[in-house]
């Protein structure tokens, strides 16, 4: 009788950790996380560099199977506004810093869309708040 509520309680245990493991991976959470990450990596190896390129657009950044844009910030001399161009998770707009405002034009956002894979939700957005 002991080695069966043994074997009960371990095979409870075990589709416990089955169960969370999978609700976890399916999580929208853990995706956002990971594209804030590459954003915030992206952001500190560009805040202090000045605007020498009219924007910055990278496919698969960082060896990731992500694709970024850096956008200039305006009113300001250095660092850019990075967005993820295809993302996989929600909130599907994703900028760092969040309280900055970029430049963008119509040839810009023309280059972005040959450059890397962009989600028409991306774009959309980035042409609406554009300075």
């Amino acid at each position: 009788m002991r080695k069966v509520s043994t074997a009960v309680l371990l095979s409870a245990v075990v589709l416990g950790f089955v169960y969370g493991y999978f609700r976890f991976m399916q999580s929208d959470e853990l995706g956002a996380k990971y594209e804030n990450s590459l954003l915030q990596a992206m952001n500190a190896r560009y805040e202090n560099s000045e605007h020498t390129k009219s924007l910055i657009a990278e496919r698969m950044a960082d060896g990731t199977d992500s694709d970024v844009i850096g956008l200039p910030r305006a009113g300001v001399a250095r660092g850019y506004v990075w967005f993820i161009a295809n993302p996989k998770s929600v909130p599907l707009v994703k900028k760092m810093p969040a309280d900055s405002n970029y430049r963008l034009s119509e040839a810009q956002i023309e280059e972005i869309a040959l450059r890397v894979r962009l989600d028409p939700a991306i774009r959309g957005y980035l042409l609406e708040n554009r300075q």
